[in-house]
């Protein structure tokens, strides 16, 4: 019982940490009523204790190399789909570029095939 109450100090405390501060040690100069202000005095005062029993948790070094890991995997994996992006865009821009040639080659032998054989109904 006594570590399944721990458990619930330590959760309390790193959600309400923030709440203790030079703000809240002062009740008197909210605008609250008499119950009010006990009320949240005693929660100050228990929000400081829950504080106290909170203690820094450093994450253990193989999660740490697991995470390092995973992250420049990831990175990796971004990296690479955005180059494959730029390199699509580019390679759709040619192909855009390349039609163009070809249509503007195809008008201008059907032009000239038709002044050809303009050219030689006249003759």
């Amino acid at each position: 019982m006594r570590t399944a109450m721990k458990k619930v100090v330590e959760s309390a405390t790193a959600r309400l940490g923030w709440l203790i501060g030079p703000s809240l040690n002062d009740v008197d100069g909210l605008s609250l009523s008499p119950a009010d202000q006990a009320q949240v005095a005693q929660l100050t005062h228990m929000v400081g204790r829950l504080k106290e029993v909170c203690v820094p948790v450093t994450p253990r070094s193989d999660f740490q190399a697991r995470l390092k890991e995973r992250l420049l995997a990831a990175a990796s994996q971004r990296l690479a789909a955005e180059k494959e992006s730029r390199v699509s865009a580019l390679r759709n821009r040619w192909v855009l570029v390349g039609a163009a040639a070809a249509s503007a080659l195809s008008v201008a032998g059907i032009v000239a095939a038709v002044l050809f054989h303009q050219r030689i109904i006249r003759l």
